[in-house]
């Protein structure tokens, strides 16, 4: 699992998908952390991924390495909605969590569930792990 937050902090951005069941939702994200045994995405309480995400957990992420490697991880993305858990992100996450958290907390810490993630290298090859 901690591959996983360090390959998308890597990458800089990802992008999120997910459907309400009418049309799909593609937004990029740059916010990744990890909590209480879990990777985290963050993601902005007025768009429109986040009413389709609490109308249909099911997502898919996706990002591209500079080393020009990419991952696809699908799964469940569940709201956390404890207060520690903001706040256990703003305090170990990169820069960029701490500057959401720093310009007012607008949004909600997502937690990757029933994850599984398959990683591309360039060459060819494959790599796959389950996330819980």
């Amino acid at each position: 699992m901690e591959r996983t937050l360090e390959y998308l902090r890597e990458c800089g951005v990802f992008f999120v998908a997910a459907s309400d069941g009418t049309r799909p939702c593609v937004q990029p994200l740059a916010c990744a952390g990890w909590f209480d045994g879990g990777v985290y995405v963050m993601v902005h309480r007025g768009t429109a991924l986040y009413r389709s995400l609490k109308r249909n957990a099911s997502a898919e992420i996706a990002a591209v390495h500079p080393d020009k490697s990419w991952i696809a991880i699908t799964g469940r993305l569940a709201e956390d909605c404890r207060p520690e858990t903001a706040a256990a992100l703003a305090e170990s996450g990169k820069d960029a969590l701490s500057a959401v958290y720093a310009g007012g907390g607008d949004d909600a810490p997502f937690r990757i569930e029933g994850g599984h993630a398959v990683l591309h290298e360039i060459i060819g090859r494959t790599q796959e792990w389950d996330l819980p």
